[in-house]
């Protein structure tokens, strides 16, 4: 099970003995075990949480034990270590269907041995960062009134992080009330992340308007330093220059470049602006900057400043 649809699953009450969280992002694990302790009435009664090192006994006892003042218990167990083949045995004889009674939570990481066990009995949710069409529905559902256009905005200015998606989708809900939340509404109320301020920013040098390359340089300035400031301009075009010459499939060159492959064709389309020649001759440039002030030859603002106008005041090709 995707963790998108875990909601939906809970709601319907068709519900397992077992889960297992994997997956490697945080947030999301965090939201799903909130998912399950709000099944819970009286949860200071009915919710057990055990970490690391555990007693087997107390562990079992916990599962047996009957709920109080609430329909059912919830038994968490997170990067749990020992011998628990007591509640692996109790869980394959019921084939994971529920109890009646409790439900059971395992979190840890993927090597932990009773990951491992419960692979094949437990009901998996899978918790690794989503993709963008899925980071789409998640939006679509917790917003229903939000454009396509303004759902994708949504995702280029947040970096598709859901830490910012879940808390940005609900504010833009709360701010339209009810009528349809469009590219104005996110422009206006969601700040763009430093990674997608870079881009804009490249946009620009690429169309060589000057005036707002500068003027997009002093944003960036004001909430970053000029030393990182320079490493990720080399590092975006780094990234344009190899999805420029690059002939892996979508799928591997998004891994190769460190991106969502949703966010690739904003890549590609940035990349197509330039000449790989130009974008060679750039990237060469701001490597020399990049390391010119990390060993101290050179001040970062200068330095920055420098290789921005030499940038704009490129007659090459494109």
């Amino acid at each position: 099970m995707m963790f998108i649809d875990l909601k939906p699953h809970i709601r319907s009450g068709n519900r397992f003995l077992c889960y297992v969280l994997t997956g490697a992002d945080a947030y999301l694990k965090e939201q799903a075990e909130k998912m399950f302790r709000e099944t819970v009435a009286v949860a200071d009664m009915n919710i057990n949480c055990f970490e690391g090192a555990v007693n087997p006994d107390a562990v079992m006892s916990a599962v047996m034990t009957e709920p109080l003042l609430s329909d059912s218990r919830l038994v968490i167990l997170k990067d749990c270590v020992g011998k628990l083949d007591s509640l692996l045995g109790f869980i394959e004889n019921a084939g994971n269907r529920p109890d009646g009674r409790t439900t059971i939570l395992v979190s840890g990481a993927e090597n932990l041995d009773i990951i491992k066990e419960l692979r094949d009995t437990a009901e998996i949710i899978d918790c690794s960062p989503m993709p963008r069409h899925l980071l789409s529905r998640w939006i679509q559902r917790e917003c229903p009134d939000i454009s396509e256009e303004a759902c994708e905005l949504l995702i280029l200015y947040t970096g598709g992080l859901m830490t910012r998606i879940n808390g940005e989708a609900r504010k833009l809900c709360a701010y339209a009330e009810g009528r349809p939340v469009t590219v104005a509404d996110v422009e206006a109320l969601v700040p763009r992340d430093e990674e997608y301020k870079l881009y804009e920013f490249t946009e620009m040098l690429a169309k060589r308007q000057a005036d707002r390359s500068l003027s997009a340089l002093a944003e960036l300035r004001a909430e970053s330093d000029d030393v990182r400031i320079i490493s990720g301009i080399y590092g975006h075009f780094r990234r344009l220059l190899y999805a420029s010459v690059s002939r892996a499939g979508e799928n591997e060159l998004a891994a190769q470049l460190g991106v969502k492959p949703g966010a690739l064709k904003y890549i590609k389309a940035q990349a197509g602006l330039y000449s790989p020649r130009r974008l060679k001759k750039i990237t060469d440039r701001l490597h020399d900057a990049d390391y010119s002030v990390k060993n101290g030859t050179a001040a970062a603002r200068e330095s920055l400043y420098g290789t921005v106008l030499r940038i704009l005041n490129d007659n090459g090709t494109n």
